[in-house]
Order: C-alpha cells, then structure tokens, then sequence
C-alpha cells in the first residue's frame, strides 16, 4: 500500500543507492573520481589510460538492498525492506523490465555498447506499456544527450556530425507522469546545434505543438518542414503553426497517394512524391506484407548466389 513508501523507505533507498558510490569511491562535486586507470576497446582499438569505472545498475542496488534485509533486526523497517525486495525484483537484470537496469544484451546474452562508430543507433519502446514507455521517454533522451551529443564537442577536432531522429514527439509533450521528457526535448533543440548535431522530428499531432511556449517555438525556428496530408478538421490550427498559405493548405488536404509531401525551406517550397529505397525500405516501411515479401525475395537471392 501507499503508506509503506514513506520517509523510512526513501532513507533506505538513499543510504543504499550513497553506498553504492561510496565502495567505487565517486564522490559528489569530484568529476575526476568518476575515472580510473586501466584499457579498454574503443571503436575496435585497444587503448589505455583514463577509463570511466563501471557504474552501480539496478541490479547492484538491488542486491545490496537484499543483503541489508537479511542482517535487519529493526522491526519497524522489516515492511519497509520487504516491500523493496518484493517490487523492486522486476527492474533487475533478472526481472521482466531488464532494459532500465543499464545492461542491455543481444540475443546471445553479450552486453551491447554503443559509439558513434555505428552509422545509426534505434532506441525502439513503442511495445512498452503505457508507464514504461513515460519513463523511457526521459532515459532515452538523457543516454542521447549524455553520450553522444554532449560527449561529441569534448574534442572539436574529432567531432562527428550527429543527428537526433525523435519519432512520435507528439508523446513526449504529453508526456503528463515525467514532463522532464518535454524539458529535455525542448533543450536538446536549443542546445545540439552547438555540438555539432542536429534535430529531426517526426509527429502526427503538429497541433500539440501548440500546448506550451517552448515546444512551440521548436517549429517556429525549423529551417526545413516537411508536411504530409493533413486532416481537414484540423487545417485551421495546423495553417497557423505552420504558417502555410491558403493554396497550400488545400493541397495538403487533398494529397492522394501516399509519399506526397510539401517541403518548406525558410521561404521556399516545392511539392514531392517520395519512394523508398530497397537499402531503406527494412528501416522505414511499416507495410508488413511488403516487408515480408522484401526479406523472402533477398534469401531467394541468397540461395542463388555462387561462390568463385
């Protein structure tokens, strides 16, 4: 119930989460004692040196909490430690959330890591439950901005061009249990541009845009939309934000095939008809039959092949 989690059960929390720190030795406002000496393979080379130590998880946490509860004599924070230990199994690395543990693994069990050496990364939760996907709304963009985007401009000479894809940001303004996630999104766009990266947002609701000042001002200032059919009980609102012309308006409206867009760059604008290509079709196609088609036509192609 509600009244186990009280102020005993955060101050269990928090002592369990400080010692976690405390055994690697990373102390707050000391940003060096977050590193130690060692090797480690960057981008396929093994180099030496300055190394980030391996950080608590979930799981680490959550051992330490079982330990405690084993050695508790105090009766009064018994419930408070069973009811940790009970609920608190599931965010583990053995549990049936393991992705928020910070250890995710391939299929074959391998811990993944990822650098800006792989052409893109896909952080997918659109098959997580309403409140999962909240809360990886905020995680997601924190890993995106932590470690690719702010890591990126630590060395000017070495920077990489980085673009942020954000699908769906009509569910991050939403976003009504953690409007960090709508925070987060508004100062990626103010700020990514200084690190050499760039914003690219896909929605299917422009009118939500329209809810707060700051979220507002991410379509004010996009050099470059690109605008697909429109639904027309919702013209009005979408011709304000966008800020399109009546003759416009009623093209995109009335766009019959699909892959028909109205691209707009600053004050020039052209209508297009897209396609994929067969390299882009597995990453962008929703069309599941045509996907299935694509991968049985390649191992039919594959089957074929001779080697010399």
């Amino acid at each position: 119930s509600n009244s186990i989690v009280n102020e005993i059960t955060k101050q269990i929390i928090r002592k369990a989460v400080s010692k976690e720190y405390e055994d690697l030795e990373i102390l707050n406002g000391y940003p060096e004692s977050l590193y130690t000496t060692g090797s480690i393979i960057e981008k396929g080379k093994l180099t030496s040196g300055k190394i980030r130590k391996e950080m608590p998880t979930i799981s680490s946490w959550y051992k330490r909490i079982c330990d405690e509860a084993l050695v508790n004599s105090n009766d009064t924070y018994k419930q408070h430690y069973d009811y940790l230990v009970m609920v608190m199994e599931d965010w583990t690395n053995k549990g049936t959330c393991p992705y928020f543990d910070g250890q995710s693994q391939d299929a074959e069990g391998n811990y993944l890591s990822f650098d800006t050496s792989v052409p893109y990364i896909n952080l997918d939760i659109h098959k997580m439950n309403a409140d999962e996907r909240a809360i990886s709304q905020v995680i997601c963009l924190m890993k995106m901005w932590e470690d690719y985007v702010k890591k990126n401009s630590e060395n000017p000479i070495k920077a990489e061009q980085i673009i942020a894809v954000l699908d769906e940001v009509h569910l991050i303004i939403k976003n009504e249990i953690y409007p960090e996630a709508k925070d987060l999104l508004v100062d990626m766009y103010a700020r990514i541009r200084k690190k050499n990266g760039a914003v690219i947002t896909s929605t299917q609701e422009i009118t939500t845009f329209k809810k707060y000042e700051d979220t507002k001002s991410i379509i004010t200032n996009a050099e470059t939309k690109i605008i697909g059919l429109q639904d027309p009980t919702l013209i009005d609102e979408v011709q304000e934000i966008l800020r399109i012309t009546d003759s416009e308006a009623n093209k995109i409206i009335s766009f019959k095939e699909t892959g028909m867009f109205l691209v707009r760059n600053r004050n020039n604008k052209i209508f297009i008809k897209t396609d994929y290509l067969d390299i882009e079709r597995p990453i962008m196609d929703t069309n599941r039959t045509k996907l299935d088609a694509l991968r049985k036509e390649e191992r039919g192609g594959m089957k074929g092949e001779k080697s010399c």
